[in-house]
């Protein structure tokens, strides 16, 4: 039981001479270890963690954003604990030994964590076998990243050009069997859109900068995965392919005239199947935020207008795109030709890239001829596209 007395407590107070610097140092050490001095590099915002720790005699030596400092201590689990428990912010430069040591302590850290670490794989990619190393290829859609052996491989773009993503974007329409009164899901089948281009758009420039930064090699390496000379060159090659498609496309789909709205410019979002403006959606977290959007309901009515101005949205943001890509202000209908001009080259080298993966799945024995000659005729009736319009 706890029982109150009314005699005052005898205080001691620590007084003046009570040095929190110097009592830091002793728990430091308390814990035994080697002494050494130990040579730190710091971000500057932990300057005053530092005098607090080491007292106002430590120098400081400028590095800009960082300082480096020096330190005798025990070098202790305690002392790795408080340099690591600063993350990147703070880096034992020397000794070897010590600096190493606690490289060690991280990595076991990193090991014991690293279940939790996740895999980021670009849109349309395909993993074959054990992949290892938590890959983020989210700048590098539709590739293959493959294992072989302790060796991790990325194959920018592969997919791009395979018979099965052909079909695959063939038949996912045709397997949406739900009547329109019951479709509760948004669901936007385009494979190329504002929201894949995007990402293509930035997977060839990635590709660019990697060569012209590494030069002209036998292999790149990009977070820990290889990507061979040729398949980079030939991802660029893809990525190229798959812009001059999506381009011509939406031309065949819009007068020539400006967009009527800035909406759709900038990036993209693709909630479940809903393809939708970045800035649309955030639009609509903050109205829920604010209690202007209240009810599942009106969420649901906000989707079904952003869907129904898909096209008016996408428009916006393909404008952008023509004219970045060809280096103009104004689509004109010289512009609209050599646009329509790219895209029907484009596409038949799209086929082209086709036929040679359905042709290699015949030689493996994975399909029957007459399989192989229906598609090869699906293929040959491609060019009846090429030519329609349709005004929107």
């Amino acid at each position: 039981r706890v029982k109150m007395l009314d005699e005052k407590r005898d205080r001691q107070t620590m007084g003046d001479e009570f040095d929190p610097a110097a009592y830091s140092k002793r728990v430091f050490n308390m814990y035994g270890g080697e002494p050494a001095n130990v040579r730190i590099l710091a971000d500057n915002s932990l300057a005053g963690v530092v005098i607090d720790r080491f007292g106002t005699d430590v120098t400081f030596l400028n590095h800009g954003e960082k300082f480096e400092f020096c330190a005798k201590v025990m070098v202790s689990p305690t002392f790795f604990s408080w340099v690591l428990g600063f993350g990147n912010k703070m880096k034992i430069l020397s000794p070897e030994d010590v600096a190493n040591k606690a490289a060690s302590i991280a990595a076991e850290i990193v090991e014991l964590y690293s279940i939790l670490m996740p895999a980021q794989i670009g849109t349309y990619s395909v993993c074959f076998g054990k992949l290892m190393h938590h890959p983020d290829t989210r700048k590098l859609p539709f590739s293959y990243l493959i294992a072989y052996g302790d060796d991790m491989y990325l194959v920018p773009g592969r997919n791009l050009t395979t018979v099965g993503l052909y079909r695959d974007i063939r038949k996912w329409p045709k397997r949406d069997k739900r009547q329109n009164n019951g479709k509760s899901s948004i669901i936007n089948f385009d494979w190329l859109s504002p929201y894949s281009v995007g990402g293509i758009v930035v997977a060839k420039r990635t590709l660019e900068a990697l060569r012209e930064v590494s030069g002209d090699v036998a292999t790149y390496n990009f977070h820990d995965y290889v990507i061979k000379n040729s398949s980079l060159k030939k991802g660029i090659k893809y990525y190229d392919i798959a812009l001059r498609i999506y381009m011509g496309a939406v031309m065949k789909r819009h007068r020539l005239e400006r967009p009527a709205s800035s909406v759709g410019t900038g990036k993209w979002s693709d909630l479940s199947g809903l393809l939708i403006p970045l800035s649309e959606e955030q639009r609509i977290v903050a109205a829920i935020k604010d209690g202007t959007i209240n009810s599942i309901p009106a969420i649901r009515e906000e989707f079904i207008r952003a869907n129904d101005n898909y096209s008016e949205y996408r428009w916006a943001w393909s404008y952008r795109l023509i004219c970045e890509y060809y280096g103009i202000n104004e689509i004109t209908e010289e512009t609209a030709a050599k646009v329509h001009e790219d895209y029907v080259q484009a596409r038949r080298a799209w086929i082209t890239e086709i036929r040679k993966d359905a042709l290699k799945e015949f030689e493996l024995g994975d399909v029957e001829e007459s399989v192989l000659n229906d598609f090869m005729a699906q293929l040959d009736q491609e060019t009846e596209w090429e030519n329609l319009k349709y005004d929107m």
